[in-house]
């Protein structure tokens, strides 16, 4: 299960961001994730509690955006948003295609208290 491993760099890089801003814990994390991406958030959310706690992030709610597939076609030159598992043009059904988003694992905010 990478999740694991995933998971204690989020708690890596959200509790140095805290010691940067010399706030007291951190209230909530957003989190970016492609549905090409490979990461299940269900899991990183089983196992956040477990990882977090005694750390600042205790207690903290994750808040996952899932960004869908988009892909742009060498063909039509259109760019739209594909259905899972079908990695053609959603517009001419070509199949010379380019991910333009889905791969995406990122931090996108962090919310922190005084106390």
């Amino acid at each position: 299960m990478h999740e694991l491993g995933l998971t204690m760099k989020i708690l890596s890089i959200v509790t140095g961001a805290l010691e940067n801003q010399n706030a007291g814990r951190i209230e909530s994390i957003k989190i970016k994730v492609g549905a090409f991406s490979g990461v299940v958030p269900e899991l990183i959310e089983d196992c956040f509690g477990p990882a977090s706690a005694g750390t600042p992030a205790e207690g903290a709610s994750l808040c996952f955006e899932k960004v869908p597939v988009t892909v742009s076609c060498d063909d039509c030159g259109k760019t739209g948003e594909i259905k899972e598992h079908e990695f053609t043009c959603p517009y001419c059904g070509g199949d010379h295609i380019k991910i333009v988003t889905g791969r995406e694992f990122y931090i996108e905010s962090i919310e922190v208290s005084d106390s």
